[in-house]
């Protein structure tokens, strides 16, 4: 469910509580035989690693918001505001930065991959495929 919500969300607060759902989802899927400690450790990596790229993400919306408003009002957090707004460069480079580093530690890109050795042995096989 929460892959279907990312695709489809229209503002920056959906697609974070669907991203927080997909990550907790992917979470209790690592996890699914915590009687071995290999899995728990993988997913607490997993989750941490998972969050502190959920924080990038939310700072480069914020900031994409922010400067699409002037820092007044929440209107600024629908992606369609975020796509007519004019950034200046260096604030443009930032956001894309925040960005990258969040979605590459989610997708496990060198060197944000930590997490991927150590969860997709423990993971069952159709969930390593998610």
């Amino acid at each position: 469910m929460g892959m279907f919500l990312v695709v489809l969300a229209d503002d920056a607060f959906i697609f974070l509580t669907a991203w927080e759902i997909m990550a907790a989802s992917s979470y209790f899927l690592v996890m699914y035989e915590d009687e071995q400690a290999e899995n728990r450790k993988a997913a607490f990596l997993y989750l941490v690693v998972a969050h502190i790229g959920a924080i990038a993400i939310l700072l480069s919306f914020g900031l994409m918001a922010g400067l699409s408003t002037g820092f007044e009002g929440f209107n600024g957090y629908t992606f369609d505001a975020m796509r007519q707004a004019k950034f200046p460069a260096e604030w443009a480079s930032v956001a894309f930065l925040l960005a990258f580093f969040g979605f590459g530690a989610k997708a496990g890109i060198i060197p944000l991959h930590v997490w991927l050795p150590e969860a997709h042995p423990v993971a069952p096989s159709n969930v390593s495929a998610l």
